[in-house]
């Protein structure tokens, strides 16, 4: 698929959007199946990205990620469907998905190859939420698909397990310095005797404003401390194999000099998990708001070789001007060496946060 057609079909998309309508109904063939929720329609100007709405399913490192993708190609690759969207996100839409009268996604759920999502999270309406949680329960009480695998927890706890883990592992490599050893020492002593819980940055900094939904630590002893974001997932430009895994964390890393004055710089952080090195020859951060292109830099990359899979971390530094274009811009793409991806919806919310608490 080509960007410009690929952007001729989003800029449609809008228009109608922004005209009034509440949702757009396309037709047309399904070509391609990337994941377990995300196809590929050729529509009769061209190719649109969809994803199904209301709906989740295994992340690639979960166990069925496979079955159900190619179970979702069964249902719907080389047929004709009508998608009916709900809203947009850069390069792509969402909605339901039905090839003749059923709703794909309500089939998924029923062979047991999804989660519902609830409607408190979705937005969905009662009674369809009531007739995908019905379908939903008949595939758990059969033991279906993933209710048959014992353990296995839905998507969205997945992910937020494993964004915990990665940021314990990061905390863990930012305190490796000598400094901050003996400073967990002295923590530790002190936490014996007064019961505070353990843990070098488990301090509570009086200083710093409400975080709100952003990760942070303190260490009292060394006054330093962080806020991040969690990992983040991305959508890149055009066609992505479905095994391809791109995910971004932003984080600010302070000195708390006195009460009232504090000090630190912004990381931001992108971890690539493919089939060869993609950032080996350019790398270049390149953050673009509203078509104005702000230069960022190189970054530190590291780099590893697990199950035939290079996975690549670059690490940026990046200044609070570059930030605060982010949060008060409009549409945000990144662009590393030749590659451009589009952050996560609400990563403008969580940087706003960041840069009120950071003050």
């Amino acid at each position: 698929m080509s960007y410009a057609k690929s952007l001729v079909i989003f800029a449609a998309i809008l228009v109608l959007a922004a005209a009034g309508y509440s949702q757009s109904t396309l037709s047309g063939r399904v070509v391609q199946v990337l994941d377990g929720r995300t196809v590929i329609i050729e529509i009769s100007t061209g190719k649109l990205l969809a994803e199904l709405q209301y709906v989740e399913v295994p992340e690639p490192e979960q166990p069925l990620y496979k079955t159900v993708r190619e179970h979702l190609a069964k249902l719907v690759l080389d047929k004709q469907v009508t998608f009916r969207s709900a809203g947009f996100a850069p390069g792509k839409t969402f909605g339901q998905l039905f090839v003749n009268s059923t709703d794909v996604a309500v089939q998924m759920l029923r062979d047991g190859a999804a989660w519902h999502i609830s409607p408190e999270k979705s937005g969905q309406n009662s009674s369809e939420s009531d007739a995908y949680e019905y379908h939903q329960t008949q595939a758990r009480l059969e033991n279906r698909g993933i209710w048959g695998v014992k353990g296995m927890k839905p998507a969205w706890e997945f992910r937020a397990e494993r964004a915990l883990s990665e940021r314990e592992k990061q905390v863990a490599a930012d305190r490796g310095t000598a400094e901050a050893k003996k400073a967990n020492y002295k923590t530790t002593s002190a936490e014996k005797n007064s019961a505070r819980p353990a843990g070098v940055w488990s301090d509570k900094n009086p200083s710093l404003k409400n975080p709100g939904p952003l990760m942070h630590g303190y260490n009292a002893a060394t006054k330093t401390g962080w806020l991040s974001t969690f990992w983040m997932g991305v959508k890149e430009q055009g066609d992505v194999p479905a095994d391809r895994k791109v995910v971004c964390d932003i984080t600010y890393l302070y000195k708390q000099e006195t009460e009232k004055n504090r000090t630190g710089k912004f990381h931001f952080t992108v971890v690539s998990v493919a089939d060869e090195w993609r950032f080996l020859k350019a790398n270049t951060l390149s953050v673009i708001v509203d078509e104005k292109t702000v230069a960022v830099g190189r970054p530190k990359r590291v780099t590893s070789k697990e199950d035939g899979m290079a996975i690549e971390k670059l690490s940026f530094e990046i200044s609070k001007a570059a930030i605060e274009k982010i949060v008060y811009g409009g549409e945000v793409t990144l662009k590393i060496g030749d590659y451009v991806i589009f952050p996560q919806a609400g990563m403008q919310l969580l940087l706003y946060n960041m840069l009120q608490a950071a003050e």
